[in-house]
């Protein structure tokens, strides 16, 4: 018992001192893997049709900004991002005949998060304005969007003084994704 209490105290001890000497703040690029959900855009084909196949693509995206320090555990976030959201192919057979269907998105933006840092943990909300483009085609119906649109979203994250690793979730229109990456302070 006295040594879980014993590790328990300097767990607790190492986390303060990572919290009182910690400052975030500088110039920062990042870069995560994005899955979304480009096969829900695409559920419309399946009035046409039982779906005989489906593929989806995953994406990436890449931020560059500046941190800012608020308080002693708040910062601020403000970034430029690109975001390839990935891509979905399905394709069918339906009553008039065979279909297809594809969508692709990319967005890029200016995006601002505040987050919360206790240790070398954090938490984080996301909010920016990003320029979506989209492309979807089924069968030889096309539609393409290219539109500012809000975007929002969460994220999680551990801070190792100038690398920082992050899971989140982003929602812009009707694209939803979960994204994992990673970050370098300078």
């Amino acid at each position: 018992m006295k040594k879980i209490l014993v590790v328990s105290l300097m767990a607790a001890s190492l986390n303060v001192a990572h919290a009182a000497s910690s400052d975030y703040s500088g110039l920062y690029v990042g870069a995560d893997y994005v899955q979304s959900d480009m096969l829900d855009i695409l559920a419309v084909t399946s009035l046409l049709g039982p779906q005989t196949s489906n593929t989806e693509s995953t994406g990436y995206s890449v931020q560059v900004g500046y941190t800012s320090r608020l308080t002693e555990n708040l910062y601020l976030n403000s970034e430029f991002s690109y975001a390839d959201l990935g891509s979905a192919k399905v394709s069918g057979q339906g009553l008039l005949g065979p279909y297809t269907g594809e969508v692709s998105a990319t967005s890029y933006g200016v995006n601002l998060m505040p987050k919360y840092h206790f240790g070398g943990f954090y938490v984080g909300v996301i909010g920016g304005l990003n320029n979506l483009s989209a492309d979807v085609a089924i069968s030889s119906t096309k539609s393409s969007v290219d539109e500012w649109k809000l975007l929002t979203g969460a994220e999680i994250g551990y801070s190792f003084q100038q690398v920082g690793i992050n899971l989140g979730y982003k929602s812009i229109d009707d694209i939803s994704a979960v994204y994992l990456g990673m970050d370098y302070t300078f």
